[in-house]
């Protein structure tokens, strides 16, 4: 990596910082996702000014080049991360079909109340 290289990937790696601490300042990013974005930030930074770590990641997955090394390990974390936010789609997609559901229940209940008729009494576990 040049000297031009290795300065741009630090500046980007910096400006990337302040990018996700500017979005938790300004409530678009939670807390529990710019620790990890703040993380991957400093570890680009981290393999950028020390070289000898770029090429010890290479090495761990047997890559060549340093370079390939670097990119297994930025699909990785993609992957990861992605992984990371299909669980949490799936589990709001659950709770919104559970109050979509609630909330049918009580527009049923109340149309029967307004037409007038009455409520079966509530049984334990409903």
């Amino acid at each position: 990596m040049t000297p031009y290289q290795r300065m741009m990937a630090i500046v980007v790696a910096l400006m990337f910082f302040g990018l996700v601490l500017y979005l938790v300042r300004s409530y678009r990013l939670s807390e529990r996702l710019a620790l990890l974005w703040l993380a991957i930030s400093v570890m680009i930074a981290a393999i950028a000014a020390w070289e000898p770590l770029l090429m010890f990641s290479a090495r761990i997955v047997g890559a060549e080049v340093p370079i390939s090394g670097l990119h297994f390990w930025g699909i990785m974390t993609l992957l990861v991360l992605t992984l990371l936010q299909s669980v949490k789609t799936h589990k709001l997609h659950k709770r919104s079909l559970r109050l979509i559901q609630e909330v049918a229940l009580l527009k049923d209940e109340i149309r029967r109340l307004r037409e007038g008729e009455k409520l079966a009494p509530k049984v334990d576990g409903d």
